[in-house]
């Protein structure tokens, strides 16, 4: 008896412990191993992995681009200098984003593809009252920009053209030969502006049928501004300024008067060979796609619905660490010199040539990143409507749909012009900055454009055009204070991504931004004369999407059922191992006495 209940006992402490060691491995090391494995594989961006290549090309979630517009309250009040803008927000006005990769082409851990997407208007994702045809009051972007480049004109370096109309000499915008020129384009500005203020205030019926009247409010609807283009006064009296040969007003007319001066014995020198000599010199010039000069047109993204950008990635073959990182974005593996100032975030650096990371493209293009996300290490993220690259910082873990995720978002220093990695995005600053030798750091007091939370973009996109976080977000307090209405909420108006940290998958993706102009008392326009210097809002911008409840069943599928199904398993085999185990050990305690 006694020799049979020691057998029994050592069986139950054998049992027990193949149980404990058992559930243990499956759920700590066995478990783990296959999930690792099974991720890895569900990730290989090859066409063989149907359901994740076909993903890919075409996201099965919708993403969504929405647009909430600042509508000004006091329009009068604010071009007459007497009260600060009041403005209130009109949205989203929401467009469906249909994605798809084209032209795809593989080449060992390295694909390069056409990044297709158009735009869709959407009024159920819309606000209520917000529809394709609503109008609305905002500041005047066009004309807030031509009068800003007009004041900066005589700064203006003259590209090297060309233009020749055989048989008068070449005139090169270089050399001695254009001096009259160019002295007749910066000694006239005033003129010229005057012409202009002119038109646009449409003292005649004619001007008024010909659409030149502009000012410095705008109404319209969002659809026109954004995509379609809406009719611009400034941009239809610049084109008729500059093309004019039949009211006697436009810049062919005094083209042409000079020409006869330095060319008095040339008898092909005429009114239309002047006018074909601006033209040539237009169409040489870099004008911004939001921009149609000749239609007298413009909308922020005008030119870019239903068109492609090209891209080349990191397929994370060889090294998942490098999953979906961008290589090339537009045939450039960096970005162009002329979209950021080459500038160091210390003397020394900048005296060695390191210029800064305004140029590098790094990280992702926010669609995917790598597995095993890291709190400790910030994620990347490639913006082109930025122009740059930003780093994102873990902020906490949140819960989607009974899935962990990691919420990552820019910090207050991604847009701050005290970071020295920032310097080189500040206008003109090689101009501004003051070395200080003795801590090897910038004195950028002098910097007055350089202030926290705004970005210009006019390096980028050919116009002074100013992006930031929506209402000033973590910006200068003094960008808010200026602005009745302007109210900064981080949870509305951050950008951030939720990631599943086993599988790098974004789960939900907000890319939050604001576009402003700079507005400044204008020496030239009317309408203008008396404006308060502002950074005005325009529109901010929600592009992102959130995972649905389809999409949210296979993610569970994959990384929570299966490991609630090894945490039952594995508890019951821990559980039943440990209860034989005490259970001899309280019978050796007990059956003895």
């Amino acid at each position: 008896m006694g020799r049979g209940i020691t057998i029994c006992k050592i069986v139950c402490t054998c049992t027990s412990l193949v149980f404990i060691v058992l559930g243990a491995s499956l759920k700590w090391g066995i478990f783990p191993a296959v999930v690792d494995a099974m991720i890895k594989s569900s990730l290989e961006l090859t066409e063989d992995n149907t359901e994740t290549w076909d993903a890919w090309k075409e996201p099965p979630i919708t993403p969504f681009m929405k647009f909430t517009f600042f509508n000004v309250s006091n329009p009068k009040e604010v071009k007459a200098g007497t009260a600060k803008p009041n403005v209130t927000e009109v949205g989203p006005f929401s467009y469906r984003e249909v994605r798809e990769k084209t032209n795809i082409l593989s080449i060992q851990d390295e694909i390069s593809f056409g990044s297709y997407i158009h735009y869709e208007f959407d009024e159920e994702e819309s606000c209520p009252d917000c529809k394709i045809d609503t109008e609305i009051t905002v500041i005047n972007p066009v004309m807030v920009i031509v009068s800003s480049l007009m004041e900066d004109i005589h700064g203006i370096e003259w590209p090297h053209i060309n233009i020749t109309i055989p048989p008068i000499p070449a005139l090169n915008f270089d050399g001695l030969e254009l001096g009259p020129l160019e002295d007749l384009i910066n000694n006239n500005l005033d003129a010229l502006a005057r012409d202009l203020n002119n038109l646009i205030l449409c003292d005649n019926e004619v001007l008024v049928e010909m659409g030149l009247c502009d000012d410095m409010f705008l109404k319209g609807t969002p659809d026109n501004m954004v995509f379609q283009g809406t009719d611009s006064g400034i941009l239809k009296s610049v084109w008729f300024y500059l093309t004019d040969t039949q009211y006697g007003i436009g810049l062919p007319y005094k083209l042409y008067a000079l020409l006869l001066v330095l060319f008095p014995d040339n008898p092909d020198i005429t009114l239309e060979s002047a006018g074909k000599m601006i033209e040539d010199l237009i169409a040489q010039l870099p004008i911004p796609p939001l921009i149609d000069l000749e239609q007298g047109k413009f909308g922020f993204f005008k030119g870019t619905n239903a068109t492609k950008s090209w891209w080349k990635i990191n397929s994370g073959k060889y090294d998942l660490e490098n999953y979906n990182k961008v290589l090339e974005f537009d045939g450039m593996t960096r970005l162009p010199d002329s979209w950021w100032d080459n500038f160091g975030p210390t003397p020394s650096a900048n005296k060695s040539g390191v210029p800064g990371i305004c140029h590098d493209i790094i990280g992702t293009d926010g669609m995917a990143y790598s597995p095993s996300v890291d709190k400790d290490a910030d994620v990347w993220l490639f913006n082109d409507q930025l122009c740059r690259s930003i780093w994102l910082s873990f902020e906490k873990e949140v819960d989607i749909k009974g899935i962990k995720t990691y919420q990552f978002s820019p910090d207050p220093s991604v847009f701050s012009m005290s970071n020295p990695n920032n310097y080189c995005y500040c206008p003109n600053v090689e101009k501004c900055a003051v070395a200080v030798p003795e801590n090897d750091t910038w004195d950028m007091s002098g910097c007055d454009m350089c202030i926290d939370g705004l970005l210009s973009l006019q390096g980028c996109q050919g116009a002074p055009v100013i992006m930031s976080t929506p209402h000033y977000l973590d910006g200068d307090p003094m960008l808010a204070e200026a602005i009745d209405g302007i109210e900064p909420d981080r949870e509305k108006h951050v950008t951030y991504l939720n990631l599943e940290p086993m599988t790098g998958m974004p789960l939900q993706a907000h890319k939050r931004i604001q576009i402003s102009v700079p507005v400044f008392p204008s020496t030239y326009f009317d309408c203008l004369k008396k404006a308060k210097q502002v950074v005005f809002p325009l529109v901010w911008v929600d592009e992102g999407a959130d995972i649905d409840d389809e999409n949210i069943k296979k993610a569970k599928g994959l990384l929570v059922t299966p490991f609630l199904a090894v945490d039952i398993g594995s508890g019951v085999m821990i559980g039943a191992g440990g209860v034989l185990l005490i259970s001899v050990i309280l019978h050796s305690i007990f059956g003895k006495k």
